[in-house]
């Protein structure tokens, strides 16, 4: 995966750095300058961790920043997995031979694995289809270890249509959330979760009387502080322009056949 790729996982894996992380475009340095030092070590740490090579690649756009040298002879690699370990000695090594001392970690600007394991999750959106419904994934940490998958299919008029939950190894998490997270891979785009349990719950405001809400997804929404409001997009949820032009891009695509056409109501 690119290094623009791998930072655009990130931005929904750690939502205090999504607000920099996106405008930066999958510039390390911008990402860097806009971060203090315990966020700038937690997107170091969770770029080694889940992609090696584009955490490289991060490392070696930020040894040559003062700052960012300073932050990676701080970071202790003995809790990481071993390819993460690989990548942060060769970076440490190339700051001992330019003659940068490499200490001890210290516990403000050291993420530790713990935290890194506490920050899996993500979610992501669909585009319309010709019916209308939209496909709603989430991926969230298990409390007892591994990762648990949420699908949805939902649609403002119907209702939510379809709910899945299953359990997977984190491995099997990061790599889905990895695969979305690629510029238009499937026609999904990044939200963040709170803004995923919202656009369900008011979904689930216009289930038909005829057709229950699905039984997994009844069981679990308690587990979501899923207000009806959903919230103001954060930063790369939409883009900053008018509403004008945003209306003539969705009226362009109809035009293109990228959205629609729908069917008549029932």
């Amino acid at each position: 995966m690119s290094l623009a790729s791998a930072l655009e996982s990130a931005a929904a894996a750690l939502p205090k750095a999504e607000a920099v992380i996106r405008p930066a475009n999958g510039d390390p340095r911008r990402v860097l300058d806009g971060l203090d030092d315990d966020a700038a070590g937690e997107v170091l740490a969770w770029l080694v961790e889940h992609d090696p090579s584009a955490g490289e690649e991060l490392l070696a756009s930020w040894i040559e920043d003062e700052r960012g040298a300073a932050l990676l002879a701080e970071v202790d690699p003995a809790p990481f997995s071993k390819a993460a370990r690989k990548v942060l000695r060769r970076a440490r090594h190339r700051l001992r031979s330019r003659g940068v001392e490499v200490s001890e970690p210290t516990a403000e600007v050291t993420a530790t694995l713990p935290e890194l394991e506490d920050s899996l999750g993500g979610a992501f959106l669909s585009f319309p289809d010709p019916s209308g419904a939209q496909m709603a994934l989430r991926v969230e940490a298990r409390p007892g270890g591994g990762a648990r998958i949420l699908h949805a299919v939902f649609d403002f008029e119907r209702g939510v249509l379809e709910f899945r939950a299953h359990d997977a190894n984190r491995s099997q998490g990061r790599r889905l959330l990895r695969e979305l997270g690629q510029s238009g891979q499937g026609g999904f785009a990044a939200i963040r979760p709170e803004a995923w349990a919202a656009l369900l719950a008011r979904a689930a405001e216009a289930q038909p009387d005829d057709r229950p809400l699905p039984m997994a997804y009844a069981e679990s929404r308690a587990r979501w502080d899923a207000s009806a409001e959903i919230p103001a997009p954060a930063a790369g949820e939409a883009e900053a322009e008018g509403d004008g032009a945003a209306l003539r891009r969705a009226v362009e695509w109809v035009q293109e056949g990228r959205l629609g056409p729908w069917p008549p109501r029932r």
